[in-house]
């Protein structure tokens, strides 16, 4: 078994922010998220997972994604190689999310810490997973050590959860989360064959439906009994606009869209965000506390 793997969910089809198209798409590859793979180092043993989500029945043809991809399959990397794997597009179910779930259960036994990122926000300093697997070391009562923003999401009605569920775990939590669940979580909406809402059920628009995932994905280490963590020094690297300028505020995504999980979880969870929003996240959630459990609250760290 290897010491750890990074996950990046790829999508070359139509999305709610830039890149639109597939042709942008493998554009952005190539000069922004390919460069990160490749000249990052992530300061141990690693190999970046790039799992696709395959949108063959919708792309008319335009297969370039296909040769992109299957050209970086096997590049060597600073810390090991390029694997590319596509699962099938399946009317768009479960977008990146059932992509992180696809990619572990290929290789269940080969890494014993994976880290899960997305592709438009694959942006990192050196070190970000040594320093994500010497934090889950130090702090056994974390499952999962999130890392965009230096802190654990608190959102009104939400249970709390990492941004993006970009951070890192342990082969062994994810075998236990798959052993209650059947799978990682993600949002089973059909958003080919559902009309969602009117602007969710557009093709050009249906990744927004599962931005609640992301709440969903940490959930059930907290239904364990294990806390969330944040690291204090930032890994993400903010510096780099090629993928900051990108990012687009989500304050207005939660409206009216209908989900449907493929278990219960964060839906089904406890209210427990008091935040004022009025208010700077720092000065409610003073920044020596970083870690976040259900029973336990904050505690400082370890």
């Amino acid at each position: 078994m290897k010491k750890a793997c990074k996950v990046v969910s790829s999508y070359f089809g139509p999305r709610r922010g830039y890149p639109q198209t597939t042709t942008k798409a493998i554009s952005f590859w190539r000069s922004s998220i390919l460069p990160v793979q490749l000249n990052v180092d992530a300061g141990v043993e690693c190999d970046t997972i790039i799992a696709n989500h395959d949108h063959q029945p919708i792309c008319n043809g335009d297969t370039r994604y296909l040769d992109f991809l299957n050209s970086i399959d096997g590049l060597k990397t600073k810390n090991g190689s390029i694997k590319v794997v596509n699962r099938p597009f399946e009317d768009g179910i479960g977008g990146g999310f059932k992509s992180r779930d696809y990619a572990f259960k290929k290789y269940p036994l080969d890494y014993e810490y994976w880290f899960f990122s997305e592709d438009d926000e694959d942006s990192w300093h050196d070190g970000f997973l040594s320093k994500s697997i010497d934090y889950l070391e130090r702090n056994l009562d974390v499952a999962f050590v999130c890392c965009q923003f230096n802190q654990v999401a608190r959102y009104k009605d939400r249970p709390a959860h990492c941004h993006g569920a970009i951070g890192c775990t342990t082969s062994e939590l994810i075998q236990k989360v798959i052993s209650k669940h059947g799978s990682l979580p993600y949002g089973e909406v059909d958003l080919i064959n559902s009309s969602i809402s009117e602007s969710a059920s557009r093709v050009g628009s249906f990744y927004q439906s599962f931005c609640d995932a992301e709440v969903d994905f940490t959930y059930p280490f907290l239904e364990m009994g294990y806390s969330l963590g944040y690291l204090k020094e930032c890994v993400y690297d903010f510096n780099n606009p090629d993928f900051n300028n990108n990012n687009v505020s989500i304050g207005k995504i939660f409206r009216k869209w209908v989900r449907k999980i493929n278990w219960p979880c964060a839906k089904h969870g406890p209210k427990i965000d008091e935040r004022d929003h009025d208010k700077p996240y720092t000065e409610q959630f003073p920044n020596d506390y970083d870690k976040y459990s259900l029973k336990k609250g904050f505690y400082k760290d370890a």
